[in-house]
């Protein structure tokens, strides 16, 4: 079986996707990205660090950079709005 790396399978992709798919999953990418280092940090902190995390945020609990709105996108496409 050939194994090629992930850089060389994501050019493969992102050379079939239009300029729009490219930016979204890129942004998703980088989204990904800080929440994994949001975890890490975390997780180094210790215990009494992830119970202050708890907390509800101080943005009015958007997270990750939600736009405004998307909530209640979310609810009119699940039916709820």
């Amino acid at each position: 079986m050939i194994q090629t790396n992930v850089k060389e399978r994501a050019e493969a992709l992102t050379s079939e996707m239009s300029d729009t798919q490219q930016t979204a999953i890129r942004a998703l990418g980088n989204e990904l990205h800080r929440l994994n280092q949001a975890v890490v940090r975390c997780v180094d902190a210790g215990p009494e660090r992830r119970a202050a995390a708890n907390r509800p945020a101080p943005c009015g609990g958007r997270l990750l950079g939600r736009p405004p709105g998307a909530d209640r996108r979310q609810a009119v496409l699940n039916g709820q709005g």
